[in-house]
C-alpha cells in the first residue's frame, strides 16, 4: 500500500488536498447558498465527511513521499570492491576521461588484478530504492604493491603507474618494497570523501608497516597534494609537485603527517 502511495506524484496529492478544501468550503457557506437553493442538512454533512476524509488522505500521501524521499537519501552507500574483468571497461574508461593516455590498458589492469586482487580498487555508490538497489561507478584508485627490483627502477624514474609489470606486483602474501598510489579518482563530492578514508586506511597501516610511499602526480590536484603531505621528487633537483615525475614519502614522514592521498 505504502508502496503505491509513493507512485503518485505530488500534483495528484495536492490536487486531493485542493478538492477537499472546497467540500468543507460548501457547507460553511450554508447561509448564502441556502438563498438560491434549499439542501438538506444531511447533505452538508456528506460534503463535511467527504472533505474531512480527502484531506487525511492528502495529508497521508504527501507525509509518504516527503517519507520515502528522505529514506531514499538514507538509503545510499558506497562499495569498494577489487575490479574484475566485467568491470574492466568501465573502469578503464572513467580513468580515461580523467587521465588519458596515462591510464593502465584494460589487458594491463586485469594482468594487475590476477597477480594480486588488492591492486585496483573500484568505488561505486548503491541505492536502494522501491525494493531495488541500483550501481553507479563513482571512482576509482589503485595501490601497487612492488618488489624491491620496482622500486629501484621507481628511484630511477624508469617505471610509471601505467607499465608497471606484474612480474614487479608483490603477491597478496608478500611483503611489498613499497606502495604506489595512482589513479585516484572520484566523480562525486561524497565518493570523494568515501575514497579517501577508504584510501588512508590502507596506507596507514603500509606507512605503519615501514613501506615507502610513491606517487606520480599527473593533475594540478595530485600536485596540490603531493606537497601536503611532504612527498618529495625522487630526483632531488626537482621541485616538489612537479607534474609527471615520481615523488616519494618514506614512512617515518607518512605517520607523522597522517597518511597521504594523490
Amino acid at each position: 500500500m505504502l508502496n503505491r502511495i509513493r507512485e503518485l506524484s505530488w500534483e495528484f496529492w495536492l490536487g486531493l488536498l485542493a478538492v477537499a478544501a472546497i467540500l468543507m468550503a460548501i457547507p460553511v457557506a450554508r447561509p448564502d447558498l441556502a438563498k438560491v437553493v434549499q439542501v438538506s442538512e444531511l447533505f452538508y454533512l456528506g460534503l463535511d465527511v467527504a472533505g474531512a476524509c480527502l484531506a487525511i488522505a492528502g495529508i497521508t500521501g504527501l507525509a509518504a513521499l516527503v517519507l520515502s524521499r528522505a529514506l531514499a537519501r538514507d538509503a545510499a552507500w558506497c562499495e569498494f570492491r577489487p575490479v574484475c574483468r566485467g568491470d574492466a571497461k568501465e573502469v578503464h574508461e572513467l580513468m580515461s576521461q580523467a587521465f588519458g593516455e596515462e591510464s593502465p590498458s584494460i589487458n594491463r589492469v586485469l594482468e594487475w588484478q590476477r597477480r594480486n586482487r588488492a591492486v585496483m580498487t573500484a568505488v561505486y555508490v548503491k541505492k536502494l530504492v522501491r525494493g531495488k538497489v541500483s550501481r553507479r561507478l563513482v571512482g576509482v584508485f589503485k595501490i601497487l604493491p612492488l618488489t624491491a627490483e620496482a622500486v629501484t627502477l621507481l628511484e630511477r624514474e624508469q617505471l610509471t603507474g601505467a607499465n608497471i609489470s606484474p612480474a614487479f606486483i608483490a603477491g597478496p602474501n608478500e611483503q611489498p618494497a613499497g606502495l604506489y598510489i595512482g589513479d585516484v579518482l572520484a566523480v562525486s563530492a561524497h565518493a570523494k570523501g568515501e575514497l579517501l578514508r577508504q584510501l588512508m586506511t590502507v596506507l596507514q597501516a603500509g606507512a605503519k608497516a615501514g613501506i615507502p610511499l610513491y606517487a606520480r602526480p599527473l593533475t594540478a590536484h595530485g600536485a596540490r597534494l603531493v606537497r601536503k603531505y611532504h612527498f618529495v621528487p625522487v630526483t632531488s633537483e626537482l621541485t616538489p609537485g612537479t607534474l609527471g615525475r615520481i615523488h616519494r614519502l618514506h614512512a617515518s614522514v607518512a605517520t607523522a603527517s597522517g597518511a597521504p592521498i594523490v
